[in-house]
């Protein structure tokens, strides 16, 4: 079997891992600080596996009339490879599972990166990763706000509604794929690839979870997250910033 086809499997029973879900909304105020049961879900996860979350956004794409169909650029492809190479190999050793949007740019950044960083990781797609699940509501705070960090957002309350319901749709997915592995030997990395502003509501919800302390929040809302960049949550919390050559 190729080694795309590899690493490319479909969790169609994930659904019935899921925590459920509280009838309140999950929000964002002000600093970060988030109800329901994702939250304490995603921490005991980590928690008994001792697993840390690696958040990284997919690279450069093409334009496309359909959202949902973009691919990667040239450019997406390079930056890719360069994470890589780069900060990649600092993650290692990388839990057996990644996980990424079905969107085709995030999963093509994730086949790119793990056959680079990770090696024999079987790559799960999600729909609830990919940002058009939150649409229309999500589309049109992005046109008014546009690129920017994750606190020019969080002043909105549309905002707030949409990527704390996308952060908790994210922590549900990590949480009921760690319930799949036992405490591991050595920590390892859990890869998870997503979109834009989303990402970093993923991760500021996961490090919350976890117990981050203000630097950590802080790292996470006034950073613009770049292309195949992100973030990595620590067991305990604590916030770094994966980056690049640029």
């Amino acid at each position: 079997m190729p080694r795309s086809s590899r690493l490319l499997l479909t969790l169609k029973t994930a659904a019935a891992l899921l925590p459920r879900r509280t009838q309140r909304r999950t929000l964002f105020y002000g600093w970060g600080g988030f109800q329901g049961e994702g939250a304490s879900a995603l921490a005991d996860a980590v928690k008994a596996t001792d697993v840390r979350v690696a958040y990284l956004r997919h690279g450069n794409t093409e334009p496309n009339e359909v959202d949902f169909d973009r691919t990667l650029t040239k450019q997406g492809r390079w930056q890719a490879v360069a994470a890589a190479k780069s900060y990649g190999l600092s993650l290692r050793p990388f839990l057996p599972t990644a996980l990424s949007s079905e969107a085709p740019r995030a999963v093509e950044t994730a086949q790119i990166f793990l056959e680079d960083a990770g090696r024999d990781v079987e790559l799960v797609t999600d729909r609830s990763l990919y940002d058009g699940t939150m649409q229309p509501e999500g589309s049109a705070v992005f046109r008014e706000i546009g690129y920017a960090p994750l606190d020019f957002y969080l002043k909105d309350g549309r905002a707030n509604a949409v990527l704390g319901d996308y952060a908790e749709n994210a922590a549900a997915r990590v949480a009921a794929t760690l319930a799949g592995f036992g405490q591991c030997s050595r920590r390892r990395t859990l890869v998870v690839v997503g979109h834009a502003i989303y990402l970093p509501a993923a991760a500021l919800f996961a490090a919350e979870a976890l117990g981050c302390d203000q630097k950590g929040r802080s790292q996470i809302l006034g950073c613009d997250t770049q292309e195949a960049e992100g973030y990595l949550v620590e067991p305990d919390g604590s916030v770094s910033l994966l980056r690049r050559p640029r």
